[in-house]
């Protein structure tokens, strides 16, 4: 009987510490953008991540027959120097735009992080007086045609001002505080609870100040993750390299606190039986 208690304090000991290695973070997908080596105009429609691949998908592109998503652009459309990261582009003519996405729902045995921190380094368009930025970094429910529905996460401008989405409504805007560089790459992330639905940690080009509140980040809203680009009656375009999603899988209060319990249970029988 004292072995069987033992074993019994040591598996759940054992349950104890797994439970709490499982909160560590986890890359889920990650992808620099750099296809310089393949061909000029590559689109990135049915590629796989470059790095991490947890879901086991291929990016998809979305939206109307105006939007492109191109690795390794030739042409000069870029006037920063030889473009090998993403290049996201919604034409002129009214277009809504596009958006490319992987799923990351559950799936055999990947299962979603209740805590995802999603960041790309974004280089805006400031350049020519007729093309502009309404770049998307998030998630999508269902990515459809347009961009903006079904999407939850940061819709950012040539100015660096962020604007919250959760499930296709527009929400809050913040201003960049500063002046955002256009040759630069500026690092956008932010981090989500699909547990409350809640956005913490926004941040842009450096820039913390801003006060974003949700409870629209649930795991319904966040079956796709990616970027975009809003059109409009103008050509708006931006650049992305280094797409990283991070999880973490957290348990439920409810669940430690059975376990702590008990644990400190079979403690307490063991004291009792030695006194």
């Amino acid at each position: 009987m004292k072995l069987f208690k033992l074993s019994a304090l040591s598996v759940s000991l054992l349950a104890l510490a797994t439970l709490s290695s499982s909160a560590f973070a986890q890359t889920v997908i990650s992808d620099s953008f750099d296809a310089s080596s393949g061909p000029a105009n590559n689109s990135i429609n049915g590629i796989a991540p470059t790095g991490a691949n947890l879901p086991g998908g291929n990016w998809s592109v979305g939206g109307d027959t105006n939007f492109y998503a191109f690795q390794n652009l030739s042409g000069g459309y870029t006037p920063y120097g030889p473009n090998t990261s993403l290049w996201l582009y919604a034409s002129n003519g009214g277009g809504l735009g596009g958006e490319v996405t992987e799923p990351i729902s559950s799936t055999g045995g990947y299962t979603e992080p209740t805590q995802l921190t999603i960041q790309a380094d974004i280089q805006v368009n400031q350049y020519l007086g007729s093309f502009w930025t309404n770049g998307l970094l998030g998630f999508w429910s269902s990515p459809g045609t347009n961009p903006l529905t079904g999407f939850s996460g940061i819709q950012y401008d040539v100015y660096g001002n962020l604007t919250l989405w959760q499930n296709g409504v527009q929400g809050a805007t913040d201003a960049y505080t500063g002046t955002l560089s256009p040759a630069a790459f500026n690092t956008l992330a932010f981090t989500i609870n699909t547990t409350n639905g809640s956005i913490s940690d926004v941040s842009f080009g450096g820039n913390t100040n801003y006060s974003f509140t949700a409870s629209g980040f649930t795991t319904a809203a966040t079956a796709y993750a990616g970027l975009g680009e809003v059109g409009n009656n103008e050509q708006n375009w931006s650049n992305a390299e280094n797409f990283v999603l991070t999880g973490v899988s957290v348990p439920e209060p409810g669940t430690s606190a059975m376990l702590i319990s008990g644990v400190g249970l079979l403690l307490g029988n063991r004291r009792a039986r030695r006194s």
